[in-house]
């Protein structure tokens, strides 16, 4: 999606190829790899007496287990003022209910802040048009791009919670 980016998005552009460069590297055997939904989010699935019913599979695809993961977290954290505490709750329950259905190699979880940093770049790269757009035609424009500017800090606070040096 960094394709949709304009070319003076250059320290982005890098990034994103940086970061696709990486995650071509990780292993893609049975233990780690397979069909994905991809886009996992409180729009995406239905609670009812306790199971979880998941849909829109428009985005399916061969992919690491661990976006799943980093996506449902993504998600989930976005907004929160504690992302820290949030983090810690959510991903010990929620890597619980994971193993009833999956599991994943403990070796997995420090990537997770290489696909937290992807979503972000994707999301930036689809919403970048539009909001740019929006600056163009709105006066109160600046409130538009800081309100996007702080969001953005905090998906990157979140990847540094949970490690790495890939989230600078």
């Amino acid at each position: 999606m960094a394709e949709w980016l304009p070319k003076n998005e250059a320290k982005t552009l890098a990034r994103d190829h940086e970061l696709k460069t990486y995650i071509d590297t990780l292993p893609k055997d049975r233990a780690g790899y397979g069909l994905i939904h991809q886009d996992a989010h409180g729009g995406n699935f239905f609670i009812k007496d306790g199971a979880i019913t998941l849909f829109d599979f428009d985005d399916c695809m061969y992919g690491w287990f661990i976006y799943d993961i980093a996506m449902v977290l993504f998600y989930a954290a976005l907004g929160k003022e504690d992302m820290a505490a949030f983090t810690k709750t959510f991903m010990g329950d929620f890597l619980q209910g994971y193993a009833q259905e999956n599991m994943l190699d403990p070796p997995w979880l420090p990537e997770i802040p290489h696909f937290l940093k992807l979503r972000e770049i994707d999301l930036y790269a689809i919403i970048h048009p539009v909001l740019m757009s929006k600056i163009s035609m709105t006066l109160g424009a600046p409130a538009i791009w800081l309100a996007a500017k702080k969001k953005s800090k905090r998906m990157y606070r979140l990847s540094n919670l949970i490690g790495g040096h890939w989230n600078r």
